[in-house]
């Protein structure tokens, strides 16, 4: 970045990146910007996020709740606050214990201890797409009172794990359970999203 910057081919050190998904909107592609950002993907709010000091790439942010809602259900997965950081070498959702039980029962996923992934069964999966099933987190910072919502469908968690992870090709939910005195993360699942 440093070199087309001194070179003049990009306007700046400021970068964009966008993930993409494959699963809605028909198949939007990544991108990536130098020098700058892409503005049409921008929403506008006022919340602000800062880095958080303890590592120089890790975004600070407030989870202030978590809902499930599908066609015929809504409840809380967490409404209890709490810090967590947003990184994108990581693709999975790192979240206390509590809630990923609450994930369990929303979702009907299974905990598979010797892969360490929560797994999904084909008729649970069918019925989640049915259902219309969403995760919307409400997020804020530790100064701020500004709440914004970032609500993720269920195919941004339709992932397939295959060998080495499992034995054979099998539907996962990219969620894992943070270990003790470790940071909550949100990563490349809530990223594409965000």
């Amino acid at each position: 970045m440093s070199n087309l910057k001194s070179q003049n081919k990009i306007p700046s050190l400021s970068y964009g990146y966008t993930a993409g998904n494959q699963y809605r909107f028909d198949k939007v592609l990544g991108s990536l910007t130098l020098g700058g950002y892409d503005a049409s993907l921008i929403q506008s709010n006022n919340l602000t996020v800062a880095f958080n000091g303890e590592g120089p790439s890790d975004l600070a942010i407030e989870v202030n709740s978590i809902s499930f809602t599908t066609s015929s259900d809504q409840r809380f997965l967490s409404n209890r606050k709490f810090p967590a950081v947003i990184d994108s070498t990581v693709s999975y959702l790192y979240l206390p214990l509590e809630v990923c039980q609450r994930f369990e029962e929303a979702f009907g996923i299974t905990y598979d201890e010797q892969a360490e992934l929560y797994l999904v069964n084909e008729g649970m999966h069918s019925l989640l797409l049915e259902q219309a099933a969403n995760v919307t987190f409400t997020l804020t910072n530790v100064t701020s009172e500004v709440l914004i919502d970032i609500t993720l469908p269920y195919q941004a968690f339709d992932l397939v794990a295959d060998v080495p992870l499992v034995q054979t090709k099998t539907r996962y939910f990219p969620l894992k359970r943070a270990k003790d005195n470790s940071p909550y993360i949100l990563g490349r699942t809530f990223l594409q999203e965000a």
